[in-house]
């Protein structure tokens, strides 16, 4: 909460956005405004169809507090929703999904669609200096001027 004032105060942007595929075609915008504003207040939700305006198995759902949206992404990610595990990533953040293990219980949500899952474990991005120069990087150019 205090990060999120902090954000509002300097004009920083503090939601965040999920990208949800793997969605079962008969998932409706309002079925997903119920499962994720459970975790947060939403800005933004919407499935995506194509030109018939059939589902195509995706949705966007932005979180007002970037905090909410990582904790949906912990608590539905590969939970399943009408038969079908959801996929749900973060987006724009060059961030991987966050580690997730064990045995999680779903409650029944809505229509009780949502089934208990077993999480995988998502190893982060690892990171690189190898950009940063060293001690050893600014001595030599000391020393070819």
């Amino acid at each position: 909460m205090f990060e999120d004032a902090i954000g509002s105060a300097l004009g920083i942007e503090t939601s965040a956005k999920l990208y949800i595929s793997n969605l079962d075609y008969d998932v409706s915008n309002e079925d997903i405004k119920e499962l994720f504003s459970e975790v947060g207040e939403l800005k933004h939700y919407a499935i995506h169809y194509d030109r018939s305006g059939r589902s195509i198995g995706t949705a966007d759902v932005v979180f007002v507090r970037r905090a909410d949206a990582i904790n949906a992404l912990k608590r539905y990610n590969n939970v399943q929703l009408d038969g079908k595990p959801m996929k749900i990533e973060l987006i724009g953040t060059g961030v991987f999904s966050p580690a997730i293990r064990g045995v999680y219980g779903g409650s029944s949500i809505g229509r009780g669609r949502v089934s208990g899952f077993i999480g995988r474990v998502q190893a982060a991005a690892p990171i690189f200096l190898c950009c940063l120069p060293t001690v050893s990087d600014h001595e030599s150019r000391q020393g070819a001027r």
